[in-house]
């Protein structure tokens, strides 16, 4: 237990300067936890306190999942953008063949 709060308070602390990668490996970390936890045998008492931790420490899931939306918002740009260079790129290379050529003539 003092393990997840440790990790979920150095994620919190550098929440700014994370990476996603960073966010994947505590969420998977995070999991390998929470499943010891539930597998391990505790009596009512440190069940109790396990529960009383585990709701101060989602408290902080709103500044991850902040965090997540952020990547999230900024891969979308980047796929927008993406999509509308191979759609100007697209418009320039055009794959039609002329049959006649036109001559402006002065007049």
């Amino acid at each position: 237990m003092e393990q997840l709060e440790t990790m979920t308070m150095a994620l919190v602390h550098q929440i700014e300067h994370s990476t996603e990668e960073d966010i994947v490996a505590f969420v998977q970390q995070r999991e390998e936890h929470i499943d010891l936890l539930k597998n391990g045998t505790v009596n009512q008492a440190q069940l109790q306190e396990m529960r009383d931790q585990l709701s101060k420490l989602l408290a902080y899931d709103e500044i991850i999942l902040g965090r997540m939306n952020e990547f999230k918002i900024s891969a979308e740009l980047g796929m927008h953008k993406t999509s509308t260079a191979r759609k100007q790129k697209s418009a320039y290379e055009s794959t039609i063949l002329y049959d006649s050529l036109l001559f402006d003539t002065k007049k």
